[in-house]
């Protein structure tokens, strides 16, 4: 997938562009400003994947990471609907990790719906195991939410690909 997908690297001006990739992947949809100032803050890492060679100019996907001591927290992701199943979000999680490792990160943390099958299937065959939960996390429609956590010194890059092919 790599090759026919591009991450990118975003700044705080970059706002609106999340915030249009978010809202076409999330019924709540975080707005701008919001992307703004957590692009502002410390150790922030945000990644668009756009396909170089699409006459589809739309963004594939993006990642919102921030990294605090040893963790990169991803805070968000999100596919396009229609890119989705394609090796997008395993793109996006890798490439997050290289800025992460220079920030001093030694694993990447995020949470999961419980009802969200396809995400855990994904996390969980890129090495994501369950570290803790978030009761009601995402409210009554949604419900609970467990944290996951992954290694992502060198070693552990190495281990996740094998464990893919």
């Amino acid at each position: 997938m790599s090759g026919s997908v591009a991450c990118s690297v975003r700044a705080e001006s970059d706002g609106g562009l999340l915030a249009s990739v978010h809202a076409a992947c999330f019924a709540e949809a975080w707005t701008a400003d919001a992307f703004a100032g957590l692009l502002a803050s410390p150790g922030c890492i945000a990644l668009v994947a756009r396909r170089p060679t699409s006459e589809d100019a739309r963004p594939a996907g993006m990642i919102l990471a921030r990294v605090a001591g040893d963790d990169c927290e991803v805070i968000t992701i999100g596919v396009h609907p229609e890119a989705r199943r394609q090796g997008i979000a395993t793109l996006l999680l890798d490439h997050a990790c290289a800025p992460a490792l220079g920030l001093g990160a030694t694993r990447q943390v995020l949470e999961v719906g419980t009802q969200n099958a396809p995400a855990r299937g994904l996390y969980a065959a890129l090495g994501f195991a369950e570290c803790g939960k978030r009761p009601g996390y995402y409210g009554a429609a949604g419900g609970d939410a467990v944290i996951l956590a992954r290694s992502i010194g060198p070693l552990a890059d190495t281990e996740t690909r094998e464990q893919l092919r």
